[in-house]
């Protein structure tokens, strides 16, 4: 929103501060997750009349996005993020979703010669030679340490391995594809299925330990098994999201071979 804004002002001539930039990109934002649905591939014909709606009405429109509330002490801030149903629709295609999920792509153009320590490899966006973890004191201290000098060697380095031609080991591509063609975990391959959620604690008749000893409960959870199964879950919801990355980077690797062999 930010960046639309900054096109206007361009655009236009105009001089917009920072308080009107917010406004504008809060209004934009706000049409963006009023107007964005999802109708189509959600919801089929029969699943839709087995709920009970008449023939002649349409599925439901699911959001695209959402607001999430998280409270911060008195504090409470409101965030825009995917929807489930949009996250589902995204991870669905998985070489759409290594697309998406992927920041900067290989290259199978020769890289800009590294001239500056924020100048070369990619042809059209712009990094630093080293990661700086956003941390201005060392993008500070790369820059002082560039124009003495003392990097021109690492310089050197970077460009003689963005010279170095790299072609695709035909048999380990073969087995690698035919592994994950079966489903396979082997070779470090990632679970194509994810995770299920384990189950909630049971209600019956069970000893736990709490306050120092075992004791018999029933009925409601305790606060120690309240908090192992939120635990958990979210152990569960972190492999998997781990796991949607390492798919999207390894048919990202497919994708480039296929387009090496065109």
């Amino acid at each position: 929103c930010c960046c639309c804004c900054r096109c206007a002002c361009l655009q236009s001539d105009a001089h917009w501060d920072q308080e009107v930039c917010i406004k504008v990109g809060a209004a934009l934002l706000a049409l963006l997750v009023e107007n964005s649905h999802l109708s189509d591939g959600i919801f089929t014909a029969k699943t839709w009349r087995s709920r009970g709606a008449a023939a002649n009405k349409e599925p439901p429109q699911l959001p695209a996005f959402e607001y999430v509330y998280v409270k911060q002490g008195i504090k409470q801030q409101s965030f825009v993020r995917a929807s489930q149903a949009l996250i589902g629709v995204l991870l669905a295609d998985r070489t759409l979703a290594a697309q998406l999920l992927t920041k900067v792509p290989p290259m199978l153009v020769p890289p800009v010669p590294w001239m500056r320590y924020n100048y070369g490899g990619y042809l059209t966006s712009r990094h630093y030679m080293m990661r700086t973890r956003y941390s201005r004191a060392l993008v500070e201290r790369l820059k002082a340490a560039d124009q003495s000098g003392a990097y021109q060697k690492v310089l050197d380095a970077l460009n003689v391995l963005g010279n170095t031609s790299w072609r695709i080991n035909r048999s380990v591509y073969d087995v690698m594809t035919s592994l994950w063609e079966a489903k396979s975990t082997a070779g470090g391959l990632p679970a194509q299925i994810p995770l299920r959620p384990p189950p909630p604690p049971p209600m019956n008749y069970r000893l736990i330990f709490e306050n120092g000893g075992l004791s018999v409960r029933s009925g409601s959870w305790s606060r120690r098994e309240r908090r192992q199964y939120i635990l958990a879950c979210d152990d569960v919801r972190r492999l998997n999201r781990n796991m949607a990355s390492l798919k999207s980077d390894f048919l990202l690797k497919i994708k480039v071979k296929r387009v090496n062999d065109q």
